[in-house]
């Protein structure tokens, strides 16, 4: 069985969650007997007729030029399979359908859903279930042109706004008409499963398939003796991915709990420059997988301060793989992996304070953070498996190709 994967997040340089999952993916088939291939091309999310408009896929759902070159590329190399990852656009996926092989659309994060990839409102700073007409302004809060900024609050601007919205809403509609020509399409959580089935995509190709985390790594669960760390993970170098990220949140919290627990280290990776702080600490990306793993494996806590709706955190997973209690938001899939008071501690969306409270109730009680971290390995060798993702998505191919 011969199976290609396409997409940017199989680049070397492609930072996060979805490369490792590509990565440990690829790998697992392969020792599994397929013969693996995988190949992307090197570009840039350009936005040729609105430049400046900060969004996480371009205003045209494909490329033709790029869906010929992987068309003729798929031709060449003749896969039984295709697999595509995230790739700006669909241009491979719509590539690897004109070239008429079974092809899987993997959906790893809520581009499919939301013209902006994240399932936020900018300018009203709070959770969003879907296109609508609010969504010329949401871009517009978070361009880097100042022109369509003021656009955003004048009421000249309201009726291009409003054309924009249009625009972005037809685009996730010829998408969802594109994506249904799939053999199958996978998503991570059963959250965004639910909510591509909500706006029009194929009940019947739309599979969940939960990603693969080693559990094996971990040497030991928490370890009250060590010093403690709250660890943070976030590379987001705007301020609208840092909003969305809770990057705010973390600082606060860390704020409200460094007078108290003056050992303790709040830790924020991924966060560039290295500035001194009173309240936390700061690394830059991390992008070593061992040291990634120490790094896991070092922390008391791992925080989880996301505000967007997150499908499926790989950190988290990651954390808890390494038996560390994760204290999150009740947002999105993050009730799949946290069980409240059994996996780790879920607050409210945005009350702060209560997520202050669940980190201050694990580092006073350090026999509580030790059984919720060795359930949360626990779940996570149960749940999270790089052997059972490797099933499911062997036995899907099996059923395409």
């Amino acid at each position: 069985m011969k199976v290609l994967f396409l997409g940017a997040a199989h680049q070397l340089s492609w930072p996060g969650g979805e490369a490792n999952v590509a990565r440990i993916l690829r790998s697992a088939l392969s020792e599994r007997g397929m013969d693996i291939h995988a190949a992307s091309l090197s570009r840039s999310a350009t936005n040729q007729k609105f430049p400046h408009l900060s969004s996480a896929t371009p205003m045209s759902v494909v490329d033709p030029r790029i869906v010929n070159l992987y068309r003729r590329y798929i031709q060449k190399t003749k896969p039984n399979v295709v697999l595509t990852c995230y790739d700006y656009d669909l241009s491979a996926f719509w590539g690897s359908i004109l070239s008429g092989t079974p092809t899987i659309a993997q959906t790893l994060s809520p581009w499919p859903v939301c013209p902006k990839d994240d399932l936020f409102i900018s300018t009203k700073q709070t959770r969003c279930e879907g296109p609508n007409l609010i969504c010329g302004q949401c871009l517009a809060r978070i361009s880097e042109n100042q022109r369509m900024k003021s656009l955003s609050t004048s009421s000249v601007g309201q009726v291009p706004l409003s054309v924009l919205s249009v625009m972005k809403i037809n685009k996730v509609r010829r998408m969802i008409s594109k994506l249904n020509c799939a053999s199958a399409i996978v998503a991570d959580n059963l959250f965004l499963k639910n909510k591509m089935v909500q706006i029009g995509y194929d009940p019947q190709k739309v599979h969940m398939i939960y990603n693969g985390v080693n559990a094996n790594k971990s040497k030991s669960a928490t370890d009250a003796h060590k010093p403690k760390t709250v660890l943070f993970l976030a590379y987001q170098p705007t301020e609208h991915r840092r909003t969305l990220k809770g990057c705010h949140h973390f600082v606060q919290l860390a704020r409200n709990l460094k007078p108290e627990f003056r050992d303790v280290q709040f830790l924020w990776v991924g966060r560039e420059g290295t500035q001194a702080n009173d309240s936390f600490d700061t690394r830059s990306y991390i992008w070593k997988d061992q040291e990634l793993q120490e790094t896991y494996e070092s922390c008391y806590i791992f925080l989880l301060p996301s505000l967007w709706p997150e499908t499926m955190s790989y950190a988290a997973q990651e954390a808890m793989a390494h038996g560390k209690p994760v204290v999150a938001y009740d947002t999105g899939a993050n009730k799949e992996a946290i069980i409240h008071n059994e996996t780790g501690m879920l607050a409210e969306w945005g009350n702060i304070a209560q997520l202050t409270s669940h980190v201050r109730t694990l580092l006073l009680d350090e026999k509580a953070a030790k059984r919720i971290g060795n359930n949360a390995r626990k779940l996570a060798q149960a749940k999270f498996s790089i052997e059972q993702m490797a099933n499911n998505y062997e036995k899907l191919i099996e059923e395409i190709a």
